[in-house]
């Protein structure tokens, strides 16, 4: 087997304070230094043993041999592989005394609602924010110095002087304007299109290691939305699997964006022979719902395959248990999105996923600020986005998936519109509570006429999937919008799904009695700090100090026992029945 280099290598020696530092170009990409890439393309310089395995997994030789796959085998992406994803900065130029700079913007909340303001508003409104959250910091660490109880109204009346005085300067004076005690926009704040496109793509073969050492990876520059819609397409046909032989022919002639990820994700070894039968495929027999891990769960609805909330954070081959792949789902009927935030509209994932299949969102409230999912999610390539409204259904044989209310998790009130779901097979129902809660109005699932009426409808909801988060903080502690709400708002206190043990034993005998699942609160080592409250494993500490003052999972459980129900805790590849409760844990496959 010969060996070629794939660009030409140029190795640089360079004195910096003293030391010589050495840098590795290959063609215009520059190689991460590392001890073993130095010994490698050192060896490769000086004609000495050269790694040539080692030099082809960092792309720098390749090797004249057969090709890896027969034309008929079907490929796919490799499961463990994880996607970072960079979209263009918004830039704007801010004046001030000292003169001006150009500052660089990206949506820090949901894409679907700050995605669609442009960086000359979205930037002044973000350091508004942030300048007002650092002062309420500032003063309530000052009483709890002093041992004093936060005087709220007072330290309100400071945070509106700070603010007025904000926006009497520009660029603010140009976005809003006081009024009865608030800030209202004096243009509106979105625009129709996304406002950061993407701007660079790459993929990592495993989650932990390769990022941490700095191994190789695929990458590509995105530079037009054209461009992006190309590679969002190429990425979900090649995560489901393609066959070899026509992937290459196709290849010849694919946009260059596209070829290049293929190449380098081939000669990296991302691409590997995909499953001939979908090892979920009979996982989950009709009548059955499988939990992937947080909210994400694939039901069958007589024979249908359908997929809520799908979030696949990459594994890594660290792993205990192998985290769900695209590749071993059965063939999907349709997507279900319950609401915007990132950890159920997650771009990584939907990039990967087909994009010709429909996809279903809430439809959307028009106010100061629209969650625009239908939108966003077109940017990302998908061509069958269908708003459902509370009450609608889609039917799947026997099987449906109705639309109900969602309430609470709206910090900011911003007045969102978001999907709860009912899952029917054959007569029988459940319902995705997901991250619904009380809001602002005390309205929930318990006490809401709208669910009332859907609860009558459709009898007893078993299982109820729903979480125990219970984070509660003040309106200013949350993203850029509550500068809409009244100001008297700010240092309220604000729920962010607050479902304690008396809720969630009230929401399960509002539908029903049934049985109780807790999920949408991560549930494996895939997902990221901070999202994981049912890991198992070793407690990390921190963890207990987000959780303190909740009510614990001992005291949820002993709380819906009391009504009479079942409550149980779900973690990935844990499957349920339709009209009934835990049903087993499947074996999950690579």
């Amino acid at each position: 087997m010969r060996a070629s280099l794939t660009q030409p290598l140029r190795i640089e020696t360079t004195p910096i304070n003293g030391r010589r530092i050495t840098r590795i170009f290959l063609g215009e990409r520059e190689l991460e230094a590392t001890p073993e890439t130095l010994a490698a393309v050192g060896a490769l310089a000086t004609g000495g043993s050269v790694d040539a395995a080692f030099l082809a997994r960092i792309g720098v030789l390749e090797t004249e041999s057969t090709a890896p796959f027969a034309p008929e085998q079907k490929v796919a992406l490799a499961p463990g592989v994880a996607l970072d994803l960079r979209y263009r900065n918004g830039k704007y130029r801010r004046a001030s005394a000292h003169g001006s700079r150009t500052v660089q913007v990206l949506p820090e909340t949901s894409l679907p609602i700050s995605g669609f303001v442009p960086p000359f508003r979205l930037g002044p409104l973000q350091e508004l924010a942030t300048r007002l959250r650092l002062a309420w910091f500032v003063m309530l660490r000052a009483a709890v110095a002093r041992k004093e109880v936060p005087n709220l109204e007072e330290m309100r009346a400071r945070l509106v002087h700070l603010a007025r005085n904000e926006v009497a300067q520009p660029p603010l004076d140009a976005i809003l304007e006081w009024s009865e005690d608030r800030f209202v926009p004096l243009v509106p704040l979105q625009e129709s299109e996304f406002q950061y496109g993407l701007s660079e793509i790459t993929l990592w073969a495993d989650r932990r290691p390769e990022r941490a050492l700095g191994l190789p990876h695929a990458r590509v520059a995105v530079n037009s939305p054209i461009m992006a819609h190309q590679v969002a397409l190429a990425l979900g046909r090649l995560a489901n699997g393609v066959e070899f032989g026509p992937t290459v022919a196709l290849m010849e002639q694919a946009p260059e964006a596209v070829r290049s990820l293929w190449e380098q994700a081939l000669r990296l070894g991302m691409i590997v022979n995909a499953p001939t039968q979908p090892s979920l495929a009979d996982a989950v027999p009709p009548g059955s719902v499988l939990h992937l891990g947080h909210a994400t769960l694939l039901a069958n609805l007589d024979g249908h395959a359908v997929l809520i909330d799908p979030w696949f954070p990459p594994g890594s081959s660290l792993d205990r248990t192998p985290a769900p792949a695209i590749a071993n789902l059965p063939p999907i009927a349709a997507i279900f999105i319950t609401h915007h935030h990132w950890d159920h509209v997650n771009p990584e994932t939907l990039l990967k996923l087909d994009k010709r299949l429909p996809i279903y969102v809430p439809a959307a409230e028009s106010g100061e600020l629209t969650v625009r999912t239908a939108a966003f999610l077109a940017t990302l390539g998908f061509t069958k986005v269908f708003p459902l409204a509370h009450g609608e259904s889609v039917a799947f044989g026997n099987g449906s998936v109705t639309a109900a209310p969602f309430f609470g998790e709206d910090p900011e009130r911003i007045g969102w519109n978001g999907n709860t779901y009912i899952l029917t097979d054959h007569g029988k129902s459940a319902l995705v509570h997901v991250d619904s809660a009380t809001d602002a109005n005390g309205t929930s699932w318990r006490n809401s006429e709208t669910a009332a009426a859907i609860r009558e409808r459709f009898g007893t909801l078993s299982p109820v999937f729903a979480t125990r988060r219970q984070e509660r903080s003040t309106q200013i502690e949350f993203g850029w919008e509550f500068l809409l709400r009244p100001t008297e708002e700010w240092v309220l206190p604000a729920e962010n799904a607050d479902n304690n043990a008396s809720f969630l034993a009230g929401l399960v005998t509002a539908t029903g009695g049934g049985s109780l699942v807790l999920y949408s609160e991560g549930g494996a080592e895939w997902y990221p700090e901070g999202t994981d409250f049912l890991r198992t494993g070793a407690d990390t500490g921190l963890d207990a100090c987000r959780q303190w003052g909740w009510d614990d999972l001992a005291a949820i459980q002993a709380a819906v026992q009391e009504r009479g129900s079942s409550c149980t805790v779900s973690h990935p590849y844990d499957r349920f029945r339709i009209g009934g409760a835990f049903e087993t844990k499947i074996r999950a496959k690579s």
